[in-house]
């Protein structure tokens, strides 16, 4: 008989334990709240470090999900019990009321996008030409037409502020691991597509994690500025819709009025709400700082003090695309040996 297990999350990392799971022959169940497949990886554009479509990639494995049998996927669907006995998780899901057995979960909930209007003096939300990274990817497309909100026009220049929602005490203390590598990629796009538009980086700590640095040397060598400090306020100029940015460089020791046309928020990251209600319904441990899931360690991602419950992804903390993916293949196949110890114990 076929193992069963349910994988909560349809976003990259959960596609892919799913994914996983069907080729190895279990009955596995995903199921995602939204209308589509993807979170917030879908929305990413051309990701790093290799400039490869994120809809491309998602399409390709979605394509290789929906052509496996044993796999069957749930969109718009939530969780609205999960019964534990034993080996066993009787699961209802709603609408329907239908119910599940499964012999394991992978969580995979994601993260949510930093909301950067609670930092009200960077002005999102307030000027129009303070936007996110996601919403600088939504404007530039697939035609890589790069304007500013307010006039439509190519800005001349572009500011970066990094750290928003991550490394705060007035938001979350934790680093949220990818902004800066998503930064100073964004930042060598829009070298490579217009070289005369001026772009600087304000930061904290420059934190390209994992073997990223060469994205970092990349743009430094293409003209990319990088100021070391933490802005104060930002104001706008009324007439023109231009920023002015209050900043001290805490390694020149200066006190600048940085111009720029446009600035872009490198936002952090959230727990998703389903994270949170997964560990009340499930009993799981959570990081009393930052709220994400707690696993056993990196490289074992089954959810500390539980049997038969996997943690992948950004679920557990802030990670880039391919530590989750990574992740993902590791707790399909930790969930197969898991059950099947117990089977060969029988």
């Amino acid at each position: 008989m076929a193992s069963k297990v349910l994988v909560i999350g349809g976003g990259i990392s959960g596609i892919k334990a799913a994914t996983d799971l069907g080729h190895m022959g279990a009955e596995t169940f995903l199921v995602e709240r939204s209308a589509i497949l993807g979170g917030v990886f879908g929305k990413l554009g051309k990701t790093f470090p290799y400039n490869t479509n994120a809809v491309d990639i998602l399409n390709e494995y979605i394509q290789i999900l929906e052509n496996l049998d044993n796999v069957s996927i749930h969109t718009q669907t939530h969780i609205k019990s999960i019964i534990q006995e034993n080996n066993t998780f009787k699961v209802t899901l709603v609408p329907g009321d239908i119910t599940v057995e499964v012999e394991a979960l992978i969580i995979a909930t994601g993260f949510e996008p930093f909301d950067a209007s609670k930092i009200p003096k960077y002005g999102y939300g307030i000027y129009k030409n303070v936007i996110t990274s996601l919403d600088f990817l939504e404007i530039i497309g697939n035609n890589q037409n790069i304007i500013r909100p307010s006039d439509q026009k190519k800005p001349s220049s572009i500011t970066f502020i990094q750290c928003i929602g991550s490394r705060d005490k007035k938001t979350n203390e934790y680093c949220s691991s990818f902004c800066c590598t998503y930064a100073v990629h964004i930042a060598n796009r829009i070298k490579n597509i217009d070289p005369s538009i001026a772009i600087t980086i304000l930061y904290m700590d420059m934190r390209t994690f994992s073997n990223y640095e060469f994205l970092y040397q990349e743009a430094r060598a293409s003209g990319v500025k990088f100021i070391r400090g933490k802005p104060s306020v930002v104001r706008e100029e009324l007439e023109t819709g231009n920023l002015i940015v209050e900043v001290e460089n805490t390694i020149s020791r200066e006190f600048l009025q940085h111009k720029t046309d446009m600035i872009i928020l490198s936002i952090g990251a959230e727990p998703a709400r389903e994270s949170y209600e997964l560990a009340q319904t499930l009993g799981l441990k959570t990081d009393d700082k930052s709220g994400y899931l707690l696993v056993n360690g990196e490289d074992d991602v089954s959810a500390i003090g539980q049997r038969r419950i996997f943690v992948i992804g950004n679920a557990s903390g802030p990670k880039d695309t391919q530590y989750s993916l990574a992740q993902a293949s590791a707790a399909a196949m930790q969930v197969l040996i898991e059950i099947n110890k117990s089977i060969s114990k029988k």
